[in-house]
């Protein structure tokens, strides 16, 4: 995550950070942190997601982990338009800051960055962890990767976006749908906020590169492509899987209020979601003081957005 890597020049001598550090790089397995300034909780974050595999972030609510989320990327410079993808929003099923297709994506995203993704850091909410999801083994098997270089029959290729549930448009403009054009395949995943051209020499993968469905221009050319079918709309959600279930046993899991979170999540039904965030290891950030972690912060608006000032704690 190198952008996220920018906070450490800010943070590594400050006394909060290397208390957390402590932490991270230490046997216990709980601790609260107490951090009376909201602006301070995304930097926070962003340094454990920096120094962990997976940093799970649970807020309390949707409204509190959007905010979170944009001063998050407002943090590492991450345009609205440019999705920055080691850090990634998980929204509910039903929530009311996205469209359908906004909440797919982003739920699909975060289920495939896990493990593909370093220092990456997901920010939930209890609505949103508490919603059923495929299972991982699911997740792959409904899951294509198309690399440059590498050799594809077309028509086989154009069989397997259709048995992941996508249709055949004349040009894409959502997920879900892919379009052939002589040597080019545009291909719009549900892991994805821009739709995928892949533009063919014979077999060959020559280019691949994301594009903008309103001018049809090239975004940014990359090396491979992941094509993620709708998973989370196809019924195998029989099992109650959750995110948590996705998550490695190095995870971090970093908590607005632990008590109120898991309290939340086990009255939704998610009790084994509750049991294995019991045995990572987790951070409780509180607005009251606890033993443990403590910032000397204030509300004064002089922090606002500065985050250059968490060194001073």
């Amino acid at each position: 995550m190198e952008k996220i890597s920018k906070i450490s020049s800010i943070v590594e001598k400050s006394k909060l950070a290397k208390e957390i550090m402590a932490f991270v790089d230490g046997a216990e397995t709980q601790t609260d942190v107490y951090l009376p300034n909201c602006s301070l909780r995304a930097a926070v974050s962003l340094l454990v997601a920096q120094h962990s595999n997976v940093c799970l972030r649970i807020c309390q609510n949707e409204d509190t982990a959007g905010y979170l989320y944009q001063d998050a990327r407002n943090i590492v410079n991450t345009s609205a338009e440019k999705a920055d993808d080691a850090i990634v929003f998980f929204p509910s099923l039903d929530g009311k800051q996205l469209d359908d297709d906004g909440r797919t994506i982003m739920r699909t995203r975060a289920l495939e960055a896990i493990g593909k993704v370093n220092h990456l850091m997901i920010i939930a909410y209890p609505e949103s962890l508490s919603a059923s999801v495929v299972s991982p083994s699911k997740l792959l098997s409904e899951t294509i990767t198309i690399k440059k270089g590498n050799e594809y029959d077309m028509d086989t290729l154009a069989e397997k976006l259709f048995n992941l549930g996508l249709t055949r448009e004349e040009f894409v403009y959502q997920p879900g749908q892919f379009a052939i054009r002589g040597c080019i395949v545009d291909v719009f995943s549900y892991s994805s906020e821009l739709p995928y051209r892949i533009d063919f020499f014979g077999d060959e993968v020559d280019s691949i590169r994301t594009f903008d469905t309103t001018n049809q221009l090239s975004v940014d050319a990359i090396d491979e492509c992941v094509v993620v079918g709708n998973v989370l709309n196809d019924g195998d959600a029989e099992k109650k899987h959750t995110l948590v279930d996705y998550l490695p046993d190095d995870a971090i899991v970093v908590m607005d209020n632990d008590e109120y979170v898991l309290g939340t999540l086990a009255n939704r039904g998610a009790e084994n979601a509750v049991a294995k965030i019991e045995k990572l290891k987790r951070i409780s950030i509180n607005g009251e003081r606890r033993s443990g972690i403590v910032a000397d912060a204030n509300l004064s608006p002089v922090f606002a957005k500065n985050y250059n000032l968490l060194a001073d704690y």
